[in-house]
């Protein structure tokens, strides 16, 4: 884990082509989800899941850097399991938005 870490924070063919491959999954992943009824159609379905994996993998790489201990990775991930899942859950489950007054000022 520690590896592909360093291998996305250097921009490198690795670290790149691994977050290539985690927007393919996510897509798979949230298409499947629609398919199932589990999860909401998106008007653009590869930004939506571009936005989520480099929010996610960002969001983790920046939690791994306040961490107390950064090396210790089974620690981190511990830790952002613990801290982050659960607001995860309630946002992705709840929404955050009250309205559509952002999003429709944005279109």
């Amino acid at each position: 884990m520690s590896y592909l870490i360093r291998s996305m924070e250097d921009g490198q063919d690795l670290g790149n082509g691994l977050l290539d491959r985690m927007i393919e999954n996510v897509v798979a992943y949230l298409d499947d989800g629609v398919r199932a009824g589990t999860v909401k159609a998106s008007r653009d379905p590869r930004a939506r899941a571009t936005f989520l994996a480099l929010n996610n993998a960002g969001g983790f790489l920046l939690y791994r850097h306040r961490h107390p201990t950064p090396g210790d990775m089974a620690a981190v991930l511990r830790d952002y399991a613990r801290d982050m899942i659960g607001p995860a859950l309630e946002l992705y489950t709840d929404g955050l938005s009250a309205d559509a007054t952002m999003r429709d000022g944005l279109r």
